[in-house]
């Protein structure tokens, strides 16, 4: 659509072109405001009567069934979204430590019915429904010593923990059972034996790499001297040269000045 403005500035040469585009009869007998009505007229009723092009759009009615390729990817879609997501349990007894830092021990577990069917059979159904279920911490810092623990009481069947303030340097290990009203425990799973680091520095040397001091301080006196315009071939002749004539001096005879 052209507006009033847009074709008055218009030349009468551009306007009967526009006219011509548009099949006015007889523009070029009309005068530039007759000719500018004309257009307007006209341009106005070409976009009327222009017709909007369909689009060849499926229409889907929310009550028809899915067609077998939609069935296709919609169960693929619920595939994967149980492939993604984390089960819940794994159906297999486990009870694991990861040692975090020398001071915390991670834990996680994971106990069957079996195993708490194994359970009810050892203790009578009073003494099983009284009993409580706990995870106990075995601690020690020497093999074949008896080991101390600690425990945490009123598990579930399937956990994790941070067991926190252990001590560096320990080895550890951990049962899950039912401590009786009593105090006895009924263990039902052990689990691997960690453990912590220590939080100082290591007191273990290796002998193999240790050099003498005197070797110590020749190395060090050489590393200080000016090699920084020296290319590598330089600097490894120079300290292969260094490390013969230290040997000779080593091998001569004490009479040798």
């Amino acid at each position: 659509m052209y507006s009033k403005e847009e074709l008055t500035a218009k030349k009468k040469v551009a306007l009967l072109k526009i006219a011509q585009k548009l099949k006015i009869k007889g523009r070029s007998l009309l005068k530039k405001d007759q000719l500018i009505k004309k257009i307007i007229k006209n341009s106005k009723i070409k976009k009327t009567d222009a017709k909007p092009k369909k689009l060849n759009q499926k229409k889907i009615s929310p009550y028809s069934a899915p067609t077998q390729q939609e069935t296709k990817l919609t169960q693929k879609t619920k595939n994967e979204i149980q492939i993604s997501q984390i089960p819940e349990k794994y159906h297999k007894d486990t009870l694991v430590l990861l040692v975090r830092d020398p001071y915390c021990i991670y834990s996680f577990w994971e106990i069957t019915e079996q195993k708490i069917k194994k359970a009810q059979k050892i203790l009578t159904k009073n003494i099983f429904a009284q009993s409580t279920l706990i995870l106990r911490l075995f601690n020690y810092k020497q093999l074949n010593t008896k080991p101390s623990y600690n425990d945490i009481n009123n598990i579930n069947f399937i956990g994790s923990w941070y067991i926190t303030n252990q001590t560096p340097g320990t080895n550890f290990y951990a049962e899950i059972g039912y401590k009786t009203p009593d105090g006895q425990f009924i263990s039902l799973l052990r689990s691997n034996t960690v453990a912590t680091p220590n939080d100082t520095i290591s007191n273990k040397i290796d002998e193999k790499y240790l050099i003498s001091d005197e070797a110590f301080q020749k190395i060090n006196n050489f590393s200080k001297s000016d090699l920084n315009s020296k290319s590598s071939l330089e600097f490894k002749e120079k300290w292969q040269l260094n490390l013969s004539s230290e040997q000779t001096s080593s091998f001569s005879s004490p009479n040798q000045s």
